[in-house]
């Protein structure tokens, strides 16, 4: 359990949607466990019930931090919302308060009201026009405006109307933390042991292109003839995806894997990992294939050239099928093309995108706006 709150800490509360297996709540697992010391007090929040699959939940309880589950089921809940994150912040009386994803960003400078600071947190440069909306009034609440990429605080700058004036824009990348490379084990797999393997990683939404991929695999396979396409992710998209992929004659060369833990041991054991966004904020599966010292065929999306750097063999525009199918076979038929682009990924991550970078930007915002607080009469 957390320590009893003492003078000069600083209680910091974190609100998420949820804290289902995925990029942002991973992101708020690894900050929370990161941030456990004797100078924070923290407490987590989810707008939803506990999910099925808990490790996230697991590992922040193991590591001290409290952690609340306020059971809404709905998305027509607002007013419920409101009323328990209000509660859950009356009983733990925060210095300030740092939100996650869509949902609880609204909601959650809702229920701060002006007395606690609110961070809020804008992972994804969404185009749809109501969800501009309302992050633009959640954003005019915020005391500050987390922005995952350049090109996300860019987005908040024109589509949310931040201005880039008042200093509220606090662009923070993702982080992963600097392991040794995993070994690259595939006893997850059953084909054949030489099969190239181009893996994608995350929700099976529209959002992902995932239709896009599929659309040009039949190319791929053609003109690759022992290459396969691992799908490890679920979501809404995931049962017509699949019949899409037997349409296109392409059905005995895609695996979907569904929701896997060992995620991470299927990237590393990959010849390449393909993410066909129409738009994103930061991939994180990006940081996990450069982590693993893999190469990446990525669309430009929002913190994609930032995470790459210059690097146009593993960047292709959104709707560029050739563009697409010739770098999926270069990165497949050339293994020191491969190899060679990987270790370059690998030294990028270490030197620029760090867990430990991450959280001390982190750390000096919620120090910035405690102490701000401490100010106000």
């Amino acid at each position: 359990m957390p320590e009893l709150s003492r003078p000069g800490r600083i209680r910091l509360a974190l609100l998420i949607t949820e804290l289902d297996v995925g990029g942002a709540e991973r992101c708020l697992t690894n900050l929370a466990c990161g941030l456990v010391s004797s100078e924070y007090e923290l407490h987590v929040a989810t707008l939803a019930p506990r999910p099925r699959d808990d490790q996230l939940v697991q590992r922040l309880v193991g590591a001290g931090v409290a952690v609340t589950h306020l059971d809404l089921r709905g998305g027509a809940q607002w007013l419920t919302a409101i009323r328990r994150v209000r509660d859950w912040l009356g009983r733990v009386e925060p210095t300030a308060l740092q939100t996650f994803l869509f949902h609880a960003n609204a909601i959650g400078c809702l229920a701060a009201g002006s007395k606690i600071p609110v961070a809020t947190g804008i992972r994804v440069a969404d185009p749809r026009r109501w969800r501009s909306w309302v992050e633009r009034w959640a954003c005019r609440r915020a005391a500050r405006i987390v922005c995952v990429s350049e090109r996300v605080a860019e987005f908040a700058r024109q589509r949310l109307a931040v201005s880039s004036d008042d200093g509220r824009i606090v662009e923070i990348p993702n982080g992963i933390a600097i392991e040794p490379i995993a070994s690259g084990d595939r006893s997850w797999w059953s084909g054949s042991a030489d099969a190239p393997l181009a893996v994608y990683v995350g929700r099976l939404d529209r959002q992902k292109g995932i239709d896009w991929l599929l659309s040009v695999a039949g190319e791929v396979c053609r003109r690759c003839s022992t290459c396969q396409f691992v799908f490890v992710g679920a979501g809404s998209a995931g049962e017509a995806l699949q019949r899409r992929a037997d349409e296109l004659g392409v059905a005995d060369r895609c695996h979907w894997l569904g929701w896997r833990q060992d995620a991470c041991d299927i990237i590393a054991s990959s010849r390449l990992v393909v993410l066909p966004s129409r738009w994103e904020g930061m991939p994180n599966v990006v940081l996990e294939a450069m982590h693993a010292a893999r190469p990446v065929v990525c669309t430009r999306v929002e913190g994609a050239e930032q995470l790459l750097g210059d690097s146009p063999e593993q960047l292709v525009d959104f709707g560029d099928d050739r563009r697409l199918a010739d770098q999926l076979i270069a990165l497949l038929s050339d293994d020191e093309l491969a190899a060679s682009l990987g270790s370059r990924n690998r030294a990028r991550v270490s030197e620029h995108f760090s867990l430990r970078r991450m959280i001390a930007s982190y750390d000096a915002m919620y120090r910035e706006l405690t102490e701000a607080a401490a100010k106000v009469p």
